[in-house]
């Protein structure tokens, strides 16, 4: 029998980004070697032009690290990218059927 947890709904938004957050300190190096990374402005011009994603938000996740967070309205895809100094971004997460949840973000502490 398997048994898989339930996260009560209220949980669900902080219990998402946490998780997001934890994948991204342990992967960037995973993805500079599995070749998703590229130039940043060539990824946002694929991130604009043929998914019609725009920016939703950002966030440092350490020194040399920025995460951003892209996702389009029109057709429910999402990106999620790390941005190093050097202009070099990492694909770390994109899907389908993105959906944004009701109510205020939650933010810092509270996460």
């Amino acid at each position: 029998m398997v048994c898989i947890p339930t996260i009560p709904a209220a949980a669900l938004p902080k219990f998402v980004a946490a998780s997001i957050v934890s994948g991204f300190l342990a992967a960037p190096a995973l993805a500079q070697g599995n070749g998703t990374c590229g130039p940043r402005d060539e990824f946002v011009q694929q991130l604009e032009n043929r998914f019609m994603e725009t920016s939703k938000g950002v966030g440092l996740a350490s020194a040399d690290q920025v995460v951003e967070f892209w996702s389009s309205e029109e057709n429910g895809t999402f990106s999620i990218l790390i941005t190093y100094p050097n202009g070099v971004s990492c694909m770390m997460a994109s899907g389908q059927n993105w959906t944004d949840l009701p109510g205020e973000p939650v933010s810092g502490p509270q996460l």
